[in-house]
C-alpha cells in the first residue's frame, strides 16, 4: 500500500517542483519507506527522475533505470512537463531497491505509480514468463506493467487484489487509469481546464491548485451524512471520486471530461430468482457452506503473501474469528508462527457490553494467537477527532474510534499489514435492510397481495406519493426519518435557500432497498464506500496496510447468488457463515445472537459528558457565529433527537 499522485498538463503550463513535492509530502504517511517523482517533457523520450528528500540512499544509489541519486530540491520548476508521476511507498513485496517507484518496464516504454496490492501476481508473473516476458524484480508492480503490454486496458479483469494505479505509456503518449472492483484504495482526481491531478488522497491537490468547498455538500452532510459519494462527488469544488470497478485509457493530449472518457470493466448482477425462491435444502446448505469455507481460505491464503510481518484485527464476531481462524489453518500447514491480533478491551462498566476481550482470550491457545488489548480513552476524543478529518478530508460519518486504537497497535510488533472483516455483512447478509427485502419480497408476499385491496392502504400510499406497494413499508420507515429530519432542521434555525438546493440533491440521490438487487448494490456501494474510507484512514494514518479477504472478487460472486434462504434461516443472519464454521470455533461466537463489530464509544462519551468530551463539543459547535440560533439547549434537544446529526454538527466544525 502507498500513496500517489499522478499530474496531466492539458495547456502546457510549468509547475513548481516544490509545490509538487509538498503535495507528494501530504501522504507521507501512505508510504514513509521511499518516495519518488519521474517528470515527462513534450519530448517523449525525455525523462527527468527525482529522489524525494527522505528517498533511501540505497535506493539513490541503486543504478536502475528508474531511480536517481538527484534531489528534487535542487529544481525550482518543470518547465511545460506532459505528465508527473509522484510515489511514496510503504514496502510491503520485494523490500529492495527494485520495488521503487515510479517503475519503468523493461524495454522504457511504460511508466507506473501504483498504490494496493496484485495478490495473484505469482500465477500471472509465471503466465507472462510463459509469453516471453521475463522480471527483475519479485513485486506485483513489475507485473502489472508486463500485463498491461500483453493484455491491454483488459489486464485489470485478471487481477486479484486492490488497487489504484496511472500508468503512461510514452510511446503512444497515452495515459491508463484503474481502480479495483471494490473501490477497497482510494482514488481522486481535481480536473480543471488546465490539468487533471490524480491522488490517494484530498489533501495532495491543496499546494498545486485552489479548492473551494461546496455549501450544498456541506448541508447535505450535516443534515443527511451526505449525498455527494453516489454522485462520486466531494464536498470540493472541481474534486471527484474515481469509480471502483473502472478503468480510464486516453491519449493525454486529448484528455478532456474524465467522466465521458470512464470506462466499468466488472459488474454483478443477482440471480434474483435463485436467490429468492429457493427451497431450503440441508445437503445444499452443508455443499454451499464448504465451497464459501473453501473460497474465503484461498482469498486469505494469497493476502498472507508478504515480505513484512502480518496481524489482524480481532473483535469476537464471527467474521474476523472467521479469518483468524483460516490463518491459523495456513500457519499450521506452512508451520509458520504465531499470528499476531489486535482487539479493543473496556473496563467502564457502561462498555462493557462492547468488551470483546473475554472472548478473544478464549481463542487465543486454541489458535496460538499473540493477542494485543487496547482500552479506547475519552481524554483522546479531542485529538482523535482532528486527525480524522485532517487525514480523510472528506466530512466523515464518525471519527471510527475503536478502528483507530485498533490500528494503533500493530507498530509496536513491527507489523505493516494487518486483516480486517469488512464486507462480510454487505455479502452474507448482516444488516437490518436485507431482512426488509426478503420478507416483502418473498414470505410474505401473499400477505402483500391481501393488503393491496385495501382501501386504507391505498390511502396512506397516496398520501406518500407512492406507486409500488411493497415500497409502503420503506416509505413509512424514511416519512419518521423525514419528521426527525425536519424536527432537527427547525431546531438548527436553518431557513436559507441553500436548502431547496440540498432537497432537491437528496431526493434525486435517495438509495432504498426495495428488493434483493438493490439492497445488494446498495451495500457494496454508498455506506460501504464510507467504511472503506474508514478502513483505509485508519490504518494508512499508521502506516498500516488493511487487507480484506472478503471482498476478493471470487467471493462477491459467488456469494450473491446464494439463496437467502441460506442466508437467513430459523431468525439466523448469516447463517450460512455459521455453519460453515460452526464446530470449529466456540459456540459463544458462532452462535452468539447479538451482533458485534468493533463498536464506537462515543455516543456514551458525549451523551454523558466523560472527561468533558461534551463541554467541548457544544463550545466548538457555539463558537460558529454564523449559527447564532444554536446554543446549549437546542444542541441537548438535537443530540436527544438525532444523536447523528449532533455529531456530524461537531466533525463538521472540526473540519472547517
Amino acid at each position: 500500500m502507498c500513496g500517489i499522485v499522478a499530474f496531466v498538463n492539458k495547456r502546457g503550463q510549468n509547475v513548481s517542483a516544490s509545490a509538487y513535492n509538498a503535495a507528494l509530502q501530504r501522504i507521507y504517511h501512505r508510504g514513509p519507506d521511499d518516495g519518488g517523482i519521474a517528470v515527462f517533457s513534450d519530448s517523449t523520450t525525455k525523462v527527468e527522475i527525482y529522489a524525494t528528500e527522505d528517498t533511501p540512499q540505497a535506493v539513490r544509489e541503486a543504478g536502475l533505470p528508474y531511480t536517481s541519486p538527484r534531489d528534487i530540491r535542487s529544481v525550482s520548476v518543470f518547465e511545460k512537463p506532459k505528465v508527473i508521476l509522484g510515489h511514496r511507498r510503504l514496502s510491503i513485496v520485494d523490500i529492495s531497491p527494485r520495488g521503487h517507484q515510479p517503475m519503468v518496464s523493461k524495454e522504457g516504454r511504460y511508466w507506473i505509480v501504483f498504490n494496493g496490492e496484485v495478490y495473484n501476481y505469482i500465477e500471472l508473473r509465471e503466465e507472462l514468463r510463459s509469453a516471453g516476458y521475463s522480471f527483475h524484480s519479485q513485486t506485483d508492480t513489475e507485473v502489472i506493467l508486463a500485463a498491461f503490454d500483453h493484455w491491454g486496458e483488459n489486464c485489470v479483469t485478471r487481477f486479484n487484489g486492490m488497487w489504484a494505479f496511472f500508468l503512461y505509456d510514452t510511446q503512444l503518449n497515452q495515459i491508463f487509469v484503474s481502480r479495483d472492483r471494490s473501490g477497497i484504495k482510494p482514488l481522486y482526481y481535481y480536473e480543471s481546464e488546465n490539468e487533471v491531478i490524480f491522488s490517494s488522497e484530498i489533501k495532495a491537490f491543496f499546494p498545486l491548485v485552489s479548492i473551494r468547498p461546496k455549501e450544498e455538500e456541506v448541508y447535505s452532510y450535516i443534515l443527511r451524512g451526505g449525498g455527494g459519494l453516489a454522485r462520486q462527488e466531494t464536498e470540493f469544488e472541481n474534486v471527484f471520486i474515481f469509480p471502483p470497478a473502472h478503468s480510464l485509457l486516453t491519449k493525454q493530449n486529448n484528455l478532456g471530461a474524465i467522466r465521458a472518457t470512464l470506462k466499468e470493466y466488472w459488474k454483478f448482477k443477482v440471480d434474483t430468482d435463485r436467490v429468492l425462491n429457493t427451497r431450503f435444502d440441508e445437503a445444499e446448505l452443508r455443499k454451499l457452506a464448504g465451497q464459501y469455507r473453501d473460497l474465503l481460505k484461498d482469498s486469505v491464503r494469497l493476502r498472507l503473501r508478504s515480505d513484512v510481518p502480518l496481524g489482524a484485527a480481532l473483535s469476537g464476531g464471527v467474521d474476523s474469528t472467521s479469518l483468524v481462524y483460516l490463518t491459523h489453518e495456513i500457519y499450521e500447514e506452512e508451520k509458520k508462527g504465531q499470528l499476531y491480533t489486535y482487539t479493543n478491551s473496556y473496563n467502564d462498566p457502561c462498555l462493557r457490553e462492547f468488551d470483546e476481550s473475554p472472548l478473544v482470550h478464549s481463542l487465543q491457545k486454541s489458535l496460538n494467537l499473540n493477542s494485543s488489548f487496547d482500552s479506547p480513552n475519552p481524554k483522546d476524543f479531542q485529538s482523535i477527532c482532528f486527525s480524522k478529518v485532517e487525514l480523510l478530508e472528506h466530512l466523515p460519518p464518525s471519527p471510527e474510534i475503536a478502528s483507530y486504537y485498533v490500528f494503533k497497535q500493530p507498530k509496536k510488533d513491527g507489523v505493516k499489514i494487518i486483516l480486517d472483516g469488512q464486507g462480510a455483512d454487505e455479502l452474507i447478509g448482516g444488516y437490518g435492510y436485507f431482512w426488509d427485502a426478503y420478507i416483502y419480497e418473498n414470505p410474505l408476499k401473499s400477505w402483500r397481495e391481501d393488503m393491496n385491496v385495501s382501501p386504507k392502504r391505498k390511502a396512506i400510499m397516496s398520501a406518500l406519493g407512492i406507486t409500488r406497494s411493497e415500497n409502503l413499508f420503506f416509505a413509512l420507515k424514511q416519512a419518521r426519518d423525514q419528521k426527525r429530519w425536519r424536527q432537527a432542521k427547525a431546531l438548527l434555525g436553518w431557513n436559507t435557500p441553500s436548502y431547496d438546493v440540498l432537497t432537491s440533491l437528496d431526493n434525486r440521490n435517495e438509495l432504498t432497498c426495495f428488493n434483493i438487487q438493490d439492497s445488494m448494490n446498495y451495500s457494496l456501494n454508498v455506506p460501504f464506500q464510507i467504511l472503506l474510507w474508514g478502513a483505509d484512514t485508519n490504518s494508512m494514518q499508521f502506516s498500516i496496510e488493511s487487507r480484506l479477504p472478503f471482498l476478493d472478487h471470487r467471493l462477491i460472486e459467488f456469494l450473491k447468488d446464494v439463496p437467502l434462504c441460506y442466508k437467513f434461516h430459523n431468525g439466523w443472519t448469516k447463517y450460512l457463515a455459521r455453519v460453515a464454521f460452526d464446530k470449529k470455533l466456540p459456540d459463544e461466537i458462532i452462535w452468539r445472537r447479538q451482533k458485534r463489530g468493533f463498536d464506537d464509544p462515543d455516543q456514551y462519551w458525549l451523551s454523558q459528558d466523560i472527561e468533558g468530551c461534551r463541554k467541548w463539543a457544544d463550545e466548538l459547535i457555539l463558537s460558529n457565529p454564523s449559527w447564532p440560533g444554536l446554543n446549549r439547549k437546542t444542541l441537548a434537544s438535537i443530540i436527544q433527537l438525532n444523536y447523528d446529526i449532533y455529531l456530524r454538527l461537531l466533525l463538521f466544525h472540526v473540519w472547517k
